[in-house]
């Protein structure tokens, strides 16, 4: 029962996205038919079924134009509570979504292929989470400005109704780097997902400039601490080097693509540490098979876990976006990094439970392969260049984080 309960744990923190890839969230966004060829069928016909209702809803525009932040992988955890935390702000709120209706749909009863249901361009009362992100969470009943318009990065479609009084654009969209085992076709799903979202929306700020259409002043565009690799005990900055192997390739192409934005909007690159909620992600995952008085450390322990708490990591992206001095790449982590064990440790001591296990780090990789990476590598990262802006974290150590998400 022990052992049971720790895999779960370790296979939690890799489905949480421990080691920030799997911040995304948005729907559908894998860019590879899990079904074999066929597959290329149904993103054909999905992208044409797309096409075709934005282009028969081409209409008036059904609400006012306003200050709005669209946000790509708006189902994932950091996107709904950065929806929250603007819409409580006074802004609008956009979200590009991919929508499961996209695919047509086969009448059980005939057999035969029915039309894809699409509902783009709606003005949202309710948000539901759907989607594959873990740690996704429900907006519930929320007032303002809150719309949401389909895209496709496989087709390179996108209904230009969605940048309508857009004056900011948060990307967080991408395939989660811990959904499944990293077999080649993965890999390449996990990394041209994120290159072909992040081409589609650098092609659309160009175009717009060409046309001499508004631009968005601002773009947030994602990326992780996993850029700098195993690095050790060394303190990372913005500046350094990347690493090396496949998550901080993936980091390193993600950014890449972002940066030719930069000559038409104020471009920000987040590096973003592990994401700390009470409500998903990492933490619920670590604290579960503590809670059965089976919590154990993965590896030696003593590499250096860089974390932000959620509410911190929106309040950042607030602040990028609401001061015109900031551009460029930061990294969003707490000023006190911790190792490991200490970060469990603490944990074990807010929820009164000790830590029983160990899983050495050869057995990691026996089970998992090149995915113990995201348990394994030690990151060390700095928040300096950020502090710099005269922003703060509301909980800079490990300890406040976990009062606050878990109280006592």
């Amino acid at each position: 029962m022990t052992y049971c309960l720790v895999f779960n744990a370790l296979i939690g923190l890799f489905l949480s996205g421990l080691g920030s890839m799997q911040i995304g969230g948005e729907e559908g966004i894998g860019l590879f038919s899990r079904n074999g060829s066929g597959g290329g069928k149904l993103v054909a016909a999905s992208g044409c079924f797309l096409s075709i209702f934005i282009a028969m809803n081409k209409g008036p525009q059904a609400f006012s134009v306003g200050t709005r932040v669209l946000i790509t992988g708006a189902s994932g955890m950091v996107g709904q509570a950065l929806t929250r935390l603007l819409l409580a702000e006074g802004y609008g709120v956009v979200h590009l979504f991919r929508p499961s209706s996209l695919k047509p749909k086969v009448d059980p009863d005939q057999g035969s292929l029915m039309s894809a249901e699409l509902n783009t361009g709606a003005v949202m009362d309710q948000s539901t989470s759907s989607g594959p992100d873990s740690g996704a969470v429900t907006i519930g009943s929320t007032p303002g400005d809150l719309h949401r318009f389909a895209w496709d990065p496989e087709q390179g479609i996108i209904d230009e109704r969605a940048w309508d009084g857009v004056s900011a654009v948060v990307h967080l969209a991408g395939a989660g780097v811990a959904d499944a085992r990293w077999t080649p076709t993965r890999k390449r799903e996990i990394m041209e997902s994120r290159i072909r979202s992040t081409r589609l929306l650098s092609d659309c700020l160009f175009q717009r400039k060409a046309k001499q259409l508004q631009v968005p002043g601002c773009v947030v565009s994602a990326s992780a601490i996993g850029y700098y690799g195993d690095a050790g005990q060394r303190l990372c900055y913005e500046s350094d080097p990347p690493g090396t192997g496949f998550l901080s390739e993936v980091c390193q192409l993600w950014e890449a693509e972002a940066k030719p934005m930069e000559a038409a909007t104020r471009l920000n690159i987040l590096r973003i540490g592990v994401v700390l909620s009470e409500k998903g992600g990492a933490l619920p995952k670590m604290a579960f098979p503590m809670r059965f008085f089976a919590g154990g450390v993965l590896g030696s322990g003593n590499q250096v876990m860089s974390w932000i708490h959620l509410e911190d990591l929106g309040r950042q992206i607030l602040h990028i976006i609401q001061n015109d001095n900031c551009r460029g790449v930061y990294n969003a982590v707490a000023p006190l990094p911790v190792s490991q064990y200490l970060l469990l440790k603490a944990l074990g001591q807010r929820l009164r439970r000790p830590l029983w296990t160990w899983i050495p780090g050869p057995a990691l990789r026996l089970m998992l392969g090149g995915m113990a990476d995201m348990v394994l590598h030690s990151q060390k990262v700095s928040n300096e260049r950020i502090q710099s802006t005269s922003f703060r974290c509301r909980y800079p150590s490990i300890t406040e984080a976990l009062q606050a998400l878990y109280g006592g």
